[in-house]
């Protein structure tokens, strides 16, 4: 296991991830675009960055019994440090609660989104103890052969507004992921892994 903080990063080829701040409410505005038919006000950016902000900064890593905590990590490109995406999730135990996967309409089918999420879900799994991941999934776009084998119909829900897109809850297992692991499909994700940030000298 790799005890972190909330500054940790992870730089993959393409992305690196970080952990959200106050002063990044106009990114927050910008990825949601018209996420839920209507864009966030000034205002309701503001106030989303502000207590992700601060929940973000009482996470710690491994998990453990009594981990009790809301993470919201943003996807940045390395080559200009642009916010183009984010994932919150509810740690609750060794268990990964997914509450928002999102990425920035311009940036959308480029490859930006899987890396991101493929070096975060490595990052549970292999450095800090996860036992289940549990994620509502739009069935559109769920391709990644161990999610999509693993869909089940316990709970259908259309997502807000008029865009009414379906979502299936689903729950992956270490003993699925070790089954993901061992297959043919899986590919090793490419990334450095910064427990805290600035690294130390």
């Amino acid at each position: 296991m790799t005890t972190c903080n909330y500054t940790a990063r992870q730089i993959g080829p393409r992305v690196y991830t970080r952990p959200i701040e106050e002063s990044d409410w106009q990114s927050l505005q910008a990825i949601y675009g018209d996420f839920k038919d209507f864009p966030l006000t000034d205002e309701q950016a503001q106030q989303l960055a502000n207590v992700w902000a601060r929940n973000m900064r009482e996470c710690v890593w491994p998990f453990t019994e009594s981990t009790h905590q809301q993470s919201c990590t943003l996807f940045c490109l390395n080559s200009n440090d642009t916010a183009i995406g984010l994932m919150r999730t509810n740690n609750i135990g060794f268990k990964v609660e997914t509450l928002l996967t999102i990425i920035h309409p311009d940036y959308k089918n480029q490859g930006y989104f899987n890396e991101a999420v493929n070096m975060l879900n490595h990052l549970a799994w292999e450095h800090w103890n996860c036992e289940a991941i549990v994620a509502e999934l739009r069935t559109d776009i769920a391709t990644r052969q161990y999610i999509r084998g693993s869909l089940e119909v316990e709970s259908t829900r259309l997502s807000e507004g008029l865009k009414a897109i379906e979502h299936r809850k689903t729950t992956l297992t270490r003993a699925g992921w070790n089954a993901y692991k061992a297959s043919s499909s899986y590919v090793e994700p490419v990334y450095t892994l910064h427990p805290y940030w600035p690294p130390e000298e």
